[in-house]
């Protein structure tokens, strides 16, 4: 060992260096998911310390590998310190990178060219905004979905979303999480089948029945789905439904308050069983309709003022208290 005592010098001196790099990086961090980063980082590189074969081949790839590490990294701890939280999180957002280094490559791919077609600027800005607000709140904010990914959901839905939500999803968030300072929007995700769906609250929408005309029935309290004699030829018939229907419990999206929001999509939960929809299909696409339906406030169009209707943009800009 003590021929290798200039080896062994180097290699922990080398390894002092990255490790202190590591340590200043985590301090200088803005958000506790990349300090957490930098910190796991650092232990890998402790467990790669121990892990060095004792030869001085060993030492020496060890150390030259760890100076060029700490040298490049010197770099992203200088930008670190000088930038501001927007600058950091538009560097973090891996979705953001990846539309800049797109655009400037030369030879763009017909996708790149198609997510630029598709942006509009109707969510300008809202994705590096919304992205700043996650990192703060340590939360994670989806990436939006691809023209592509979109128009193989629709396909599957048999609908066309409407264009404002749709923009959403293209240039913002498959869904927006909740615990941020904007309304919670369900996600639209793909599973391992290859099926699209909407998730948390989503899932009260009924899928087979998105592509149907939403009624447009405004209620004051749910409809009652009690039988009724009348509705039956003889009283054996109407007992024995009656006594079906007390010892049954049906789903909340079930008869006859799925008859109410088909063609609608169950978008934001606002808690206790309430929630917001957005008609995707019929005359009345594009609105909101708020659901108190499971506490007997009824089910009912939002309007600003007495009758103009709210669309999807203006209800999510107006619950953040813009």
């Amino acid at each position: 060992m003590a021929a290798l005592g200039q080896y062994v010098e180097e290699f922990v001196e080398a390894w002092r260096e990255l490790d202190a790099v590591y340590r200043d990086l985590g301090a200088a961090a803005w958000w506790p998911r990349e300090m957490r980063e930098w910190e796991r980082k650092q232990r890998e590189h402790e467990r790669a310390r121990k892990g060095t074969p004792s030869t001085r081949a060993g030492f020496e790839d060890s150390a030259r590998r760890w100076r060029r590490e700490a040298a490049e990294l010197r770099g992203e701890l200088e930008r670190l310190r000088r930038s501001t939280p927007e600058q950091q999180a538009q560097w973090l957002d891996p979705w953001s990178k990846g539309r800049g280094s797109s655009r400037r490559q030369r030879g763009r791919d017909e996708r790149d060219e198609a997510d630029e077609r598709a942006a509009s600027p109707m969510w300008a800005g809202w994705r590096e905004r919304l992205w700043l607000d996650a990192l703060r709140a340590d939360l994670h904010l989806p990436q939006p979905l691809t023209p592509t990914e979109l128009a193989e959901a629709e396909e599957q839905l048999g609908v066309r979303l409407p264009q404002e939500y749709r923009s959403l999803l293209l240039e913002v968030a498959a869904g927006i999480p909740g615990g941020m300072p904007v309304p919670d929007v369900a996600p639209l995700l793909r599973d391992a089948a290859g099926r699209w769906s909407w998730d948390g609250i989503g899932t009260r929408t009924a899928l087979s029945r998105l592509a149907e005309p939403f009624p447009g029935q405004e209620v004051d309290v749910p409809p009652d789905d009690e039988p009724r004699r009348k509705d039956f030829t003889s009283d054996e018939a109407y007992l024995a439904e009656l006594a079906k229907w007390e010892n049954e419990e049906p789903p909340y999206d079930g008869d006859p308050v799925g008859e109410l929001t088909r063609g609608a999509l169950c978008l934001h939960s606002l808690g206790c069983g309430e929630a917001i929809w957005l008609v995707v299909s019929g005359p009345l696409a594009g609105r909101m309709w708020a659901d108190h339906l499971v506490s007997e406030g009824g089910l009912y169009a939002l309007r600003r003022g007495r009758r103009a209707p709210v669309f999807f943009r203006d209800w999510f800009l107006g619950a953040r208290g813009r």
